[in-house]
């Protein structure tokens, strides 16, 4: 999920993850040397905490030259917000907020949804709202790249779904320039 948008951008500096609470995206976009920041939005702070305790190895950047320690949630380019990033993005980049485009410093090169699937139930708005997908648009850099996990491959045994082609006709509906989508054989990625 990580390294594909990360090779795609030419000089990934700022990132952003949404989810990711076990820390392991965190940690793969920590070993490119290019990235200045990165702002990890996951909800349930309380799940971050039992990861680093019982799943320390995921989130351990102690071999990562440039790291500034053990954990990747103490590397001084980790910035983890405990909050919903539906609210967080919408909130900054949405419509309605504050935004302009003077402030391209706050814009990231890479946003990577390291969520889940579109088929649960809970997270059905991630994957429907046109005004969080907007708030993708948005926030990307001119020449950003958005991924996403977007469920089961079409091409797999258990074939693809509904929420599947929602998600991806909401990124053209905003303007995203193209798409690119790759599977694993029980998964889709959209690029």
């Amino acid at each position: 999920l990580v390294h594909p948008a990360m090779i795609t951008h030419p000089n990934p500096n700022r990132v952003a993850i949404i989810g990711g609470g076990e820390g392991a995206t965190l940690r793969e976009i920590l070993k490119h040397k290019t990235v200045e920041e990165v702002v990890m939005v996951d909800i349930d702070e309380e799940f971050v905490n039992l990861c680093k305790v019982y799943l320390p190895e995921w989130s351990d950047c102690s071999d990562l030259v440039g790291s500034s320690g053990g954990s990747c949630f103490d590397d001084k380019r980790a910035k983890v917000h405990f909050e919903d990033a539906f609210k967080y993005f919408i909130d900054r980049y949405g419509g309605n907020s504050t935004w302009s485009e003077q402030d391209d410093e706050e814009l990231f090169d890479v946003i990577i949804m390291d969520a889940c699937d579109p088929t649960d139930e809970f997270v059905d708005k991630l994957y429907k709202s046109s005004l969080f997908v907007q708030s993708f648009y948005n926030a990307l850099n001119e020449d950003g790249v958005f991924i996403a996990q977007i469920g089961r491959s079409p091409y797999g045994v258990d074939g693809g779904n509904d929420e599947t082609s929602v998600f991806k006709n909401a990124f053209r509906d905003v303007g995203f320039k193209s798409m690119h989508i790759y599977d694993e054989g029980h998964a889709l990625f959209d690029l």
